[in-house]
C-alpha cells in the first residue's frame, strides 16, 4: 500500500508546492476520498454536494453505464460550486478566493449485468447486491469532474475523466453475505461493499485501478491534474 502511494505522490511530487497556492474543494463527504487525496499531500476542504442523485438511469445505455457515474459527478461539482458562489456575493474576500479553488468531485458505480447497484437502502438490499456479485464479474465505474478556478460571474470550463476497473467475487455462501452485511460496512458504498475494509477477502481479484474501486481513480486524477497545472499556473492570481 505505501509504494502505491508514494508512486502516485510521485505524479505530482515536483508540482505539490506550486499547487498549494490553490484550495481544492472536495464536493463529497466520503472519508475514503478525502484520505486519498490527503495521502498525496493534497489537503482538501469538504463542500458536500446536496445533489440529489436521481438522475434517469434508462437514458444510459449498455455499454456507457460510466456516463451516468460522470453526468453525476458534474451535477455534484456544479452545485458545489453555485453554492460557493452564493456564499460569496458580497464578500470581496470570499469571492478572491473563488480564483483559487478548485472544486473536485466524484461519483461512483457498480455495474453488475447490465445494471446500475449504488448505495443499498437497506440490510437486505445490501444482500441482495452481494448475493447477485457472488461468483462473477462486475465493473466498477468512477466519475470525476475538476473545476479550475473561476471568477464568480465565468463560465466554468469543465474537466472530466471516467474510470473502470474489473471486480471479480469469490463464490459467497448466504450465511457469509448476511455475517457482512451485519458488520455495517456494506451501507455507505455503492455496491454494497468496502474492497478497502473486510469485502476484501470477498473478492478473487480486480483489473484496474485499485483506488477506482475504493471511490477514487488516483493515477488518472493525478495525471489529469498534471496535465492542467501550466494553465491552473498562468491563470492564477498573484500569491497573497
Amino acid at each position: 500500500m505505501l509504494s502505491l502511494l508514494y508512486l502516485h505522490q510521485s505524479m505530482l511530487l515536483d508540482l505539490l508546492t506550486k499547487l498549494e497556492r490553490f484550495e481544492f474543494v472536495l464536493a463529497s463527504s466520503s472519508p475514503r476520498r478525502r484520505d486519498i487525496l490527503n495521502s498525496i499531500g493534497i489537503r482538501v476542504l469538504i463542500a458536500p454536494s446536496t445533489f440529489a442523485e436521481n438522475l434517469d438511469k434508462s437514458v444510459y445505455a449498455a455499454g456507457e453505464l460510466w456516463r451516468y457515474a460522470l453526468d453525476t459527478a458534474e451535477q455534484k461539482a456544479l452545485d458545489v460550486q453555485a453554492q460557493r458562489q452564493r456564499s460569496a456575493q458580497g464578500d470581496r474576500d470570499k469571492a478572491s478566493r473563488l480564483q483559487s479553488e478548485i472544486i473536485v468531485s466524484a461519483d461512483t458505480i457498480v455495474e453488475s449485468n447490465g445494471l446500475i447497484m449504488e448505495k443499498p437502502a437497506h440490510a437486505e438490499a445490501a444482500f441482495q447486491m452481494i448475493k447477485q456479485l457472488s461468483g462473477r464479474t462486475s465493473q466498477v465505474h468512477t466519475g470525476v469532474v475538476i473545476i479550475p478556478p473561476t471568477a464568480t460571474n465565468c463560465t466554468p470550463s469543465v474537466v472530466k475523466l471516467h474510470e473502470t476497473t474489473i471486480v471479480r467475487f469469490a463464490d459467497l455462501p448466504d450465511d457469509l453475505i448476511r455475517a457482512y452485511v451485519q458488520t455495517g460496512e456494506p451501507m455507505d458504498k455503492a455496491g454494497g461493499y468496502g474492497y478497502q475494509g473486510l469485502a476484501g477477502s470477498l473478492i478473487a481479484g480486480i483489473d484496474g485501478c485499485y483506488y477506482n474501486v475504493v471511490g477514487f481513480p488516483l493515477h488518472s486524477f493525478c495525471h489529469t491534474i498534471r496535465q492542467m497545472t501550466p494553465q491552473l499556473l498562468a491563470n492564477a492570481p498573484p500569491p497573497l
